[in-house]
């Protein structure tokens, strides 16, 4: 608890300056006397506010999701995140009796977000590799998907063999897994196309301006249902797990944070066993997302 004396060296720390007045510090006139006083009640009202600010954010998971990812996150018109990776942040909070902030970013700047301490978890549909892994820690998977193409009517047969890939215009989404599997598997037979969002790599197909897309099959699965993906379909199977071994969502928290780390482990089983993840699942999906 913060008393007169201790509120006073820390005036003196603080304050230099002005602790160095002989008059004030040891009372030379009541107006003096008065004026400490005040200074000290002032600064000693602004470090319990510190500290109940801080108390308080200790208690608050800000969780970074994509801004633009749907169905796992969008904003309304008012800016609000909403989705399912918004409602599984709000349901592990929960788990771990924390409160939860939601914040929106674009994908590239999830990373620096995080490394910022601007919030403490990103849940986007994040897979794990060795590059993300130097920086940044994860979880265990919250989601898994499978990953394939989608193409419109007239789509290259599948499998897309090298021969088959030449000079054909493939597309995703910039700066994710499935970016550099097209680039390092059809880069030099194929034209590699990356495009800010998922969504707009699925667009590109219906307009008829890539051949194929690849994407997650859950986030396909939205936009074949949608009316702008209505003439696109699924194209061949899902690539294999030997081929394409990154199925797997994982939720990203910086590498000093190893307890909320394992906070997070306990929540994913907690939610999944209670069954409060299913619920969330058949809000999007006609089945489980893990």
């Amino acid at each position: 608890m913060w008393n007169y004396n201790c509120i006073a060296r820390a005036m003196h720390t603080s304050y230099p300056h002005l602790m160095m007045n002989n008059r004030i510090c040891h009372g030379a006139g009541p107006h003096h006397s008065l004026l400490l006083r005040a200074m000290v009640l002032a600064l000693g009202l602004a470090l319990f506010a510190m500290s109940t600010n801080a108390l308080a954010r200790k208690n608050v998971l800000r969780v970074a999701v994509e801004y633009h990812y749907p169905p796992f996150s969008q904003t309304d018109k008012n800016g609000k995140p909403y989705g399912f990776n918004v409602d599984i942040a709000h349901a592990l909070s929960k788990a771990m009796n924390m409160q939860c902030e939601v914040r929106a970013f674009n994908w590239n700047e999830l990373i620096p977000a995080l490394l910022d301490n601007r919030v403490d978890a990103i849940i986007a549909n994040m897979a794990k590799t060795p590059e993300r892994s130097t920086v940044v820690s994860f979880t265990k998977p919250y989601q898994r998907s499978k990953t394939g193409f989608v193409g419109y009517g007239t789509s290259p047969k599948i499998p897309l063999t090298l021969q088959a890939a030449r000079n054909k215009r493939l597309c995703t989404q910039s700066g994710t897994i499935q970016f550099k599997y097209l680039k390092d598997k059809y880069g030099k037979e194929a034209h590699v196309i990356g495009f800010p969002t998922m969504e707009d790599a699925l667009l590109a197909v219906a307009e008829k301006e890539c051949d194929l897309a690849l994407a997650p099959l859950l986030t396909a699965f939205e936009f074949l249902k949608s009316k702008k993906g209505g003439e696109c379909e699924l194209v061949g199977k899902a690539l294999s797990e030997q081929e394409y071994p990154h199925n797997s969502s994982h939720i990203a928290v910086r590498k000093s944070d190893s307890e909320l780390r394992s906070k997070l482990n306990r929540a994913i089983d907690q939610i999944s066993a209670s069954g409060i993840y299913h619920t969330i699942s058949r809000r999007y999906f006609p089945f489980s997302a893990l």
